[in-house]
């Protein structure tokens, strides 16, 4: 059951699309060396990493050798000794990685327990991170990656976030996390700043703008996923060759958004629940939230491409319903490069 009458929920979310949200977002991290880790890289994932500047990011995707997405990850270059890959799935990572590793000059180390990660994200968190930095993060580009201090603290600030707005990652030993917590709500008092506790910064935050998790794409490949953009087809990387004849024979499935038509304080619908045409299941939904911003009920399904597109009308467990594209909230990203 989703429901729009949510108040805590509306808070928080309006309190990153308006002024500014603060929560501990740790990931599992891995950090790869050696002298071959951008080529080692680039055969673990899809899109290229050898050529990644130090002190950006990019996005990607993990592959099993029939081209299906196993994992999608942010891997930051944050010297030029070392990646930074934070992922959900670090034991699956590292089995690919023990498979792989031995054919190149790199290693990698699980650095999970050594760090935290606190987000700060909406229209104000630059201003509350120049309130704790040593150096201000206003020329900090997006999906960019720094090291920086806070008090006598080492940490690295990132200009990324999974909520569409402006937004900074702070990146600390873990025997700092108090300490940065406190110097990010002392910070943040003059801008209202708000601590994230509900479901928003999983649903109704990152859906409005279209990003995804693993249980939107798994099972899929990167092209019917939308994710053609990020495969670099001039590096080797696992499961190209059964990407390419995908590729090839056309998209199959399509991940799509979806608006419903109801306006009810509550609508019945889940992942994995049908999306109808006719009484003919033409897709099954994958994500329904609230969108507080757009003041609609959202989601994502996987169609079937060959039966619906963008602008087909359909039913979900009786709701009508208009498939759409992904992102909802700031298509331009304009949010993102204030």
């Amino acid at each position: 059951m989703i429901r729009k009458t949510d108040a805590e929920t509306r808070r928080e979310h309006e309190a990153v699309r308006n002024g500014v949200g603060f929560y501990d977002f740790t990931h599992e991290m891995i950090e790869v060396t050696g002298l071959q880790m951008g080529e080692f890289l680039d055969r673990i994932f899809a899109n290229s990493m050898a050529d990644l500047p130090t002190g950006k990011a990019k996005y990607t995707q993990m592959l099993n050798d029939d081209g299906i997405i196993i994992d999608d990850v942010i891997i930051f270059k944050v010297s030029d000794d070392a990646y930074w890959i934070t992922t959900l799935y670090v034991d699956q990572m590292k089995e690919i990685f023990d498979t792989n590793i031995t054919d190149y000059d790199a290693a990698y180390q699980d650095v999970t327990a050594d760090y935290v990660m606190y987000v700060v994200q909406g229209p104000k968190s630059r201003d509350v991170i120049n309130g704790v930095v040593e150096e201000a993060v206003d020329n900090l580009p997006w999906f960019s990656i720094m090291p920086n201090k806070i008090d006598d603290m080492d940490v690295h600030v990132s200009r990324a976030g999974y909520t569409g707005e402006l937004g900074y990652e702070i990146y600390a030993d873990a025997s700092f996390k108090e300490a940065i917590e406190s110097r990010i709500k002392a910070a943040g008092e003059p801008f209202d700043i708000v601590e994230i506790t509900t479901d928003a910064k999983l649903s109704s935050l990152p859906r409005e703008k279209g990003y995804v998790l693993m249980s939107d794409v798994g099972g899929m490949n990167p092209i019917d996923a939308g994710f053609a953009w990020a495969v670099a087809w001039d590096t080797d990387f696992i499961g190209k060759e059964a990407l390419a004849k995908a590729k090839e024979a056309g998209s199959r499935r399509a991940l799509l958004g979806f608006v419903l038509d109801s306006d009810d304080d509550e609508v019945a619908i889940d992942a994995g629940d049908d999306v109808m045409v006719e009484g003919e299941i033409v897709g099954q939904v994958t994500a329904v939230t609230y969108g507080y911003t757009v003041e609609k009920y959202i989601g994502y399904a996987v169609v079937d491409a060959s039966k619906v597109g963008i602008g087909d009308r359909v039913t979900i467990n009786d709701y009508a319903a208009e498939l759409t594209k992904r992102a909802f909230y700031d298509v331009k990203n304009t949010r993102l490069t204030q």
